[in-house]
């Protein structure tokens, strides 16, 4: 019963109060969700403050055998539970966005938003940059974000879930989004985006061949699997020395890349080739 007690507040309670004084501090609900939910666990420093209250008997035995156990268990189920907010506050993104009127703005081609400025998007922002494409990157990291100011690129920090982000990045004139990194939400993001710019060409990153049909379904053109990317590369590194015309190997690589896309882990792709061909300007 104690230890049901100190989950109850600590998963219901805590989560609850931190949402509400949020929105009493004017912050929209799909940023009061998840912060109510990073507070839906018991931090380390109350083992200290366990360990003190134990030793100036305020609390007994049970009491700290109680906390030690809710700990545990709400630092096990903190992700889980903040992952659940974000797909629940970005739901109510989705179902508050206004229509899209039908006298939408002229796209702007070479106009590409890049979320995520890790490695791999660095990189991507180097090549894309050497092609003399105008690039937005979106990303929460602040010390990248002014860094990025500072050497002349346009950078938004901020969530790509919250509403307004992706508007603020000119998101309805954009030609293209490139998701860099690997995030949870990738799907969400990228049916947002979808409908804030249907004409909108989407390049999506995951870890895995396994969720690159997901990423697909919501409406992304070209899918970059680390798994299968990683394969092919290293296929091409064993065959680099027959002799093989340009084309013959570029054919070759892009076999493999179907064999594997295509194969029984994820279902058939279409002509993501082609995609990836054209947006690389092939």
């Amino acid at each position: 019963m104690v230890i049901a007690a100190v989950m109850f507040v600590v998963i219901i309670v805590k989560p609850l109060a931190a949402m509400l004084t949020v929105r009493a501090l004017g912050q929209p609900l799909s940023t009061a969700i998840p912060v109510g939910a990073a507070f839906s666990q018991v931090g380390e420093f109350s083992f200290i403050l366990g360990t003190v209250a134990l030793s100036l008997g305020l609390i007994n035995d049970d009491g700290w055998n109680a906390l030690v156990a809710a700990s545990i268990l709400s630092i096990g189920l903190n992700p889980y539970v903040y992952r659940w907010a974000r797909r629940l506050s970005s739901g109510k993104i989705t179902k508050t966005l206004p229509i899209v009127s039908s006298q939408r703005a002229e796209i702007n081609p070479n106009h590409c938003i890049l979320i995520g400025y890790g490695p791999v998007g660095k990189i991507v922002h180097r090549l894309l940059k050497e092609r003399g494409v105008e690039i937005t990157v979106i990303d929460l990291n602040l010390d990248t974000i002014r860094a990025l100011h500072d050497m002349g690129t346009n950078a938004l920090y901020g969530d790509v879930l919250r509403q307004g982000t992706l508007d603020e990045a000119g998101i309805a004139t954009a030609g293209s989004l490139i998701l860099s990194a690997d995030i949870d939400d990738a799907v969400e993001v990228i049916r947002h985006a979808r409908h804030l710019n249907p004409d909108l060409h989407v390049i999506a990153r995951c870890a895995h061949l396994r969720d690159a049909q997901a990423l697909r379904n919501a409406g992304a053109n070209v899918v970059a699997a680390g798994e299968a990317e990683v394969g092919v590369a290293l296929a091409e590194v064993v065959t680099a020395g027959d002799e093989r015309a340009c084309s013959v190997a570029a054919e070759h690589r892009e076999s493999i890349r179907r064999s594997l896309y295509n194969g029984p882990i994820v279902p058939k792709v279409g002509s993501k080739s082609r995609a990836y061909k054209s947006y690389l300007g092939k």
